[in-house]
Protein backbone atom coordinates (compact mmCIF):
# COMPACT_ATOMS: atom_id res chain seq x y z
CA UNK A 1 0.00 0.00 0.00
CA UNK A 2 2.94 2.14 1.00
CA UNK A 3 4.20 1.97 -2.23
CA UNK A 4 1.61 2.34 -4.63
CA UNK A 5 0.99 5.73 -2.04
CA UNK A 6 4.18 6.72 -2.93
CA UNK A 7 4.30 5.41 -6.58
CA UNK A 8 0.56 7.90 -6.70
CA UNK A 9 2.46 10.88 -5.41
CA UNK A 10 5.68 10.41 -7.74
CA UNK A 11 2.98 10.36 -10.59
CA UNK A 12 1.17 13.40 -8.89
CA UNK A 13 4.74 15.16 -8.79
CA UNK A 14 5.42 14.10 -12.46
CA UNK A 15 1.88 15.49 -13.55
CA UNK A 16 2.51 18.70 -11.47
CA UNK A 17 6.28 19.24 -12.77
CA UNK A 18 4.86 18.39 -15.69
CA UNK A 19 1.69 20.98 -15.63
CA UNK A 20 4.06 23.84 -14.44
CA UNK A 21 6.46 22.67 -17.57
CA UNK A 22 3.97 23.17 -19.90
CA UNK A 23 2.56 26.20 -18.18
CA UNK A 24 5.97 27.91 -18.31
CA UNK A 25 6.54 26.72 -22.08
CA UNK A 26 2.87 28.13 -22.97
CA UNK A 27 3.75 31.51 -21.16
CA UNK A 28 7.01 31.85 -22.90
CA UNK A 29 5.12 30.88 -26.31
CA UNK A 30 3.10 33.73 -25.81
CA UNK A 31 5.62 36.17 -24.69
CA UNK A 32 7.46 34.65 -28.03
CA UNK A 33 4.54 35.32 -30.23
CA UNK A 34 3.11 38.52 -28.55
CA UNK A 35 7.01 39.90 -28.99
CA UNK A 36 6.56 38.72 -32.74
CA UNK A 37 3.41 40.59 -33.29
CA UNK A 38 4.98 43.72 -31.74
CA UNK A 39 7.81 43.71 -33.95
CA UNK A 40 5.39 43.01 -36.72
CA UNK A 41 3.61 45.90 -35.83
CA UNK A 42 6.24 47.85 -35.38
CA UNK A 43 7.59 46.93 -38.77
CA UNK A 44 4.33 47.63 -40.29
CA UNK A 45 3.94 51.10 -38.67
CA UNK A 46 7.60 51.79 -39.85
CA UNK A 47 6.43 51.20 -42.85
CA UNK A 48 3.49 52.71 -43.72
CA UNK A 49 5.40 55.67 -41.84
CA UNK A 50 7.96 54.79 -44.75
CA UNK A 51 4.92 55.04 -47.32
CA UNK A 52 3.74 58.04 -45.76
CA UNK A 53 6.72 59.62 -46.16
CA UNK A 54 7.65 58.58 -49.58
CA UNK A 55 4.19 59.83 -50.78
CA UNK A 56 4.47 62.92 -49.01
CA UNK A 57 7.82 63.62 -50.71
CA UNK A 58 5.97 62.30 -54.23
CA UNK A 59 3.01 65.05 -53.38
CA UNK A 60 5.79 67.79 -52.59
CA UNK A 61 7.71 66.84 -55.78
CA UNK A 62 4.87 66.99 -58.09
CA UNK A 63 3.36 70.42 -56.51
CA UNK A 64 6.86 71.84 -57.73
CA UNK A 65 7.08 70.34 -60.45
CA UNK A 66 3.11 71.98 -61.50
CA UNK A 67 5.13 74.88 -59.58
CA UNK A 68 7.84 74.96 -62.11
CA UNK A 69 5.51 74.63 -65.11
CA UNK A 70 3.23 77.54 -64.07
CA UNK A 71 6.22 79.61 -63.50
CA UNK A 72 7.51 78.68 -67.20
CA UNK A 73 4.26 79.03 -68.89
CA UNK A 74 3.93 82.61 -66.80
CA UNK A 75 7.19 83.23 -67.71
CA UNK A 76 6.13 82.24 -71.52
CA UNK A 77 3.01 84.29 -71.40
CA UNK A 78 4.39 87.33 -70.39
CA UNK A 79 7.26 87.16 -72.84
CA UNK A 80 4.77 86.70 -75.31
CA UNK A 81 3.07 89.69 -74.20
CA UNK A 82 5.95 91.73 -73.80
CA UNK A 83 6.60 90.83 -77.82
CA UNK A 84 3.28 91.20 -78.72
CA UNK A 85 3.52 94.99 -77.05
CA UNK A 86 6.55 95.78 -78.68
CA UNK A 87 5.42 94.14 -82.14
CA UNK A 88 2.45 96.92 -81.67
CA UNK A 89 4.90 100.13 -80.61
CA UNK A 90 7.15 99.49 -83.45
CA UNK A 91 4.06 99.75 -85.72
CA UNK A 92 2.44 102.04 -84.05
CA UNK A 93 5.80 104.64 -84.35
CA UNK A 94 6.02 103.20 -87.86
CA UNK A 95 2.23 104.56 -88.44
CA UNK A 96 2.44 107.70 -86.50
CA UNK A 97 6.34 108.65 -88.35
CA UNK A 98 4.48 107.58 -91.98
CA UNK A 99 1.66 109.70 -91.09
CA UNK A 100 3.73 112.88 -89.83
CA UNK A 101 5.94 112.16 -92.93
CA UNK A 102 2.75 112.51 -95.09
CA UNK A 103 1.59 115.65 -93.17
CA UNK A 104 4.89 117.50 -93.68
CA UNK A 105 5.24 116.34 -97.10
CA UNK A 106 1.30 117.57 -97.49
CA UNK A 107 1.88 120.92 -95.18
CA UNK A 108 5.27 121.85 -97.64
CA UNK A 109 3.41 120.63 -100.46
CA UNK A 110 0.75 123.05 -99.21
CA UNK A 111 3.12 125.90 -98.78
CA UNK A 112 5.06 125.72 -102.23
CA UNK A 113 1.37 126.00 -103.54
CA UNK A 114 0.65 128.79 -101.07
CA UNK A 115 4.05 130.82 -101.93
CA UNK A 116 3.57 129.90 -105.39
CA UNK A 117 -0.23 131.81 -105.39
CA UNK A 118 1.09 134.56 -103.17
CA UNK A 119 3.96 135.37 -105.91
CA UNK A 120 1.27 135.29 -108.60
CA UNK A 121 -1.07 137.70 -105.82
CA UNK A 122 1.43 140.02 -106.22
CA UNK A 123 2.21 139.69 -109.29
CA UNK A 124 -1.47 140.14 -110.09
CA UNK A 125 -1.26 143.68 -108.39
CA UNK A 126 1.84 144.79 -109.74
CA UNK A 127 0.35 144.11 -113.30
CA UNK A 128 -2.38 146.30 -112.23
CA UNK A 129 -0.17 149.20 -110.94
CA UNK A 130 1.88 149.24 -114.13
CA UNK A 131 -1.53 149.17 -116.01
CA UNK A 132 -2.54 152.32 -114.21
CA UNK A 133 1.14 153.69 -114.71
CA UNK A 134 2.00 156.66 -116.57
CA UNK A 135 5.28 156.86 -117.81
CA UNK A 136 6.79 160.55 -116.77
CA UNK A 137 8.33 162.52 -120.10
CA UNK A 138 12.03 162.27 -118.81
CA UNK A 139 12.86 158.62 -117.53
CA UNK A 140 15.86 156.30 -116.99
CA UNK A 141 14.75 153.09 -117.72
CA UNK A 142 17.11 151.57 -114.74
CA UNK A 143 15.26 153.29 -112.39
CA UNK A 144 13.31 151.50 -109.91
CA UNK A 145 11.60 151.64 -106.64
CA UNK A 146 10.68 149.20 -103.42
CA UNK A 147 6.74 149.73 -103.22
CA UNK A 148 4.37 149.12 -99.80
CA UNK A 149 1.33 149.30 -99.62
CA UNK A 150 -1.08 148.98 -97.40
CA UNK A 151 -5.02 147.80 -97.78
CA UNK A 152 -8.34 146.44 -96.85
CA UNK A 153 -9.94 143.49 -96.67
CA UNK A 154 -11.65 144.61 -100.03
CA UNK A 155 -8.10 145.48 -101.99
CA UNK A 156 -9.33 149.54 -101.17
CA UNK A 157 -5.40 151.17 -100.76
CA UNK A 158 -4.96 152.64 -97.56
CA UNK A 159 -1.41 153.98 -97.69
CA UNK A 160 1.61 153.95 -99.90
CA UNK A 161 5.13 154.10 -99.46
CA UNK A 162 7.99 153.74 -101.50
CA UNK A 163 11.58 152.57 -100.43
CA UNK A 164 15.08 152.53 -102.29
CA UNK A 165 13.95 155.10 -105.06
CA UNK A 166 16.13 157.18 -107.23
CA UNK A 167 15.84 160.90 -106.37
CA UNK A 168 13.35 161.79 -109.59
CA UNK A 169 10.33 163.38 -108.33
CA UNK A 170 8.24 162.71 -110.70
CA UNK A 171 9.07 158.73 -110.86
CA UNK A 172 8.15 158.67 -107.51
CA UNK A 173 4.55 160.59 -108.23
CA UNK A 174 3.94 158.69 -111.32
CA UNK A 175 4.14 155.27 -108.89
CA UNK A 176 2.29 156.41 -105.72
CA UNK A 177 -0.71 157.40 -108.82
CA UNK A 178 -0.63 154.28 -110.26
CA UNK A 179 -0.71 152.57 -106.82
CA UNK A 180 -3.45 154.52 -105.66
CA UNK A 181 -5.59 154.40 -109.13
CA UNK A 182 -5.11 150.38 -109.09
CA UNK A 183 -7.02 150.63 -106.08
CA UNK A 184 -9.41 148.02 -105.34
CA UNK A 185 -6.33 146.23 -105.72
CA UNK A 186 -6.91 142.61 -107.55
CA UNK A 187 -8.50 139.93 -104.93
CA UNK A 188 -6.00 136.63 -103.94
CA UNK A 189 -6.33 133.43 -105.76
CA UNK A 190 -6.68 131.99 -102.80
CA UNK A 191 -8.00 133.90 -99.61
CA UNK A 192 -4.95 132.27 -97.48
CA UNK A 193 -2.30 134.44 -99.06
CA UNK A 194 -4.35 137.46 -98.81
CA UNK A 195 -1.77 140.25 -97.00
CA UNK A 196 -2.92 143.74 -95.66
CA UNK A 197 0.95 145.15 -96.66
CA UNK A 198 2.37 143.82 -99.80
CA UNK A 199 5.82 144.81 -100.86
CA UNK A 200 6.92 144.54 -104.63
CA UNK A 201 9.52 146.56 -106.86
CA UNK A 202 8.14 148.66 -109.48
CA UNK A 203 10.59 148.96 -112.88
CA UNK A 204 9.44 150.54 -115.50
CA UNK A 205 8.44 148.68 -118.98
CA UNK A 206 11.23 148.90 -121.48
Amino acid sequence: KKKLEAERKRKDEQKRLAAIAAEKKRKQEEARKKKLAEEAEKKRLAEEAEKKRLAAEAEKKRLAEEAEIKRKEEEARQKRLAEEAEKRRVAEEAELKRRLAEEEQRVAEHNRMLNSLRLQYVKLIEQKVESKWLRPTALNPDQSCEVYVRQTALGDVISVNLNKCSNDVAFKNSIERAVWAASPLPPPPNPEVFDNEIHFTFRPRS
